[in-house]
């Protein structure tokens, strides 16, 4: 009952385990991990992993703030590439 009160109020809910996408504008980055820097070696595993299958090695997942909780080098990449959206995942 209090999903259909929020669709009617027009809040978007987002369910936990289930994809969505967002757009990357939308995520906010906690300066804990701003201040990460992704290893070279890595980033370079993910990069060659996305252009051999299209898919991101790990998930992005953010809280319902849409802070990012997990999958910053992911973030990092999406960035890198410039594209505009990407497949997130809600916490419970």
């Amino acid at each position: 009952m209090f999903e259909n009160v929020k669709k009617a109020l027009g809040i978007r809910y987002y369910k936990p385990g289930k994809e969505y996408w967002v757009d990357i504008e939308k995520i906010h980055i906690t300066p804990e991990f701003a201040s990460k820097k992704v290893g070279w070696k890595k980033m370079q595993r993910k990069r060659d992993y996305f252009r051999n299958t299209g898919k991101f090695e790990s998930k992005v997942v953010l809280n319902k703030d849409f802070v990012l909780v997990d999958g910053y080098s992911t973030y990092c990449l999406v960035k890198e590439f410039g594209l505009g959206k990407l497949v997130v995942w809600f916490e419970d």
